[in-house]
């Protein structure tokens, strides 16, 4: 009987697994689905003026308040000073392995205030989360601060 019990166990165990498993490989799967049909769109990262407005999803960034983009994309395309430092960031980051983050953070910091949409969504793109573990982190906080024996702090008062 208790061999059973434990086959029975055993049998459910590996079900689990499988079934684990399995959410795991469709979440990969569609995690890698929208990389492909999105992925293109980092490379904006390090090659804004090679890229064209078609090629940016802006629904993406209409929180940014980014009117101007297409002109300043295509100023920023005709500006031989701003290719140039692109070209010598693309050139950087071939050469290294390291400080990668800061040179294209120095890069895009240093665009002037006439490229601010421009700016704004390659600001947006450096910030993007590579995972949601950064959210998930901020909610457990949350769930900290809002405890049972903090009482007083309603989410409304800390709305206020």
């Amino acid at each position: 009987m208790i061999k059973s019990i434990v086959k029975e166990i055993n049998n459910l165990n590996i079900e689990m697994l499988i079934n684990y498993v399995r959410n795991i490989k469709e979440d990969f799967s569609s995690r890698y689905d929208r990389l492909k049909r999105y992925g293109s769109m980092f490379s904006f990262i390090i090659s804004p003026n090679r890229m064209g407005e078609k090629d940016i999803d802006l629904t993406y960034f209409k929180f940014l308040d980014i009117n101007n983009f297409a002109h300043e994309l295509i100023d920023f395309s005709g500006s031989g000073i701003w290719q140039e430092k692109f070209e010598e960031l693309r050139v950087e980051l071939e050469g290294t392995e390291t400080n990668n983050l800061n040179l294209i953070e120095n890069c895009w910091s240093s665009l002037p205030p006439r490229f601010l949409c421009i700016k704004k969504v390659g600001l947006a793109f450096l910030s993007a989360f590579g995972s949601s573990y950064i959210c998930e982190q901020t909610f457990s906080k949350m769930k900290f601060i809002l405890n049972s024996l903090r009482n007083r702090l309603t989410v409304e008062n800390s709305d206020a």
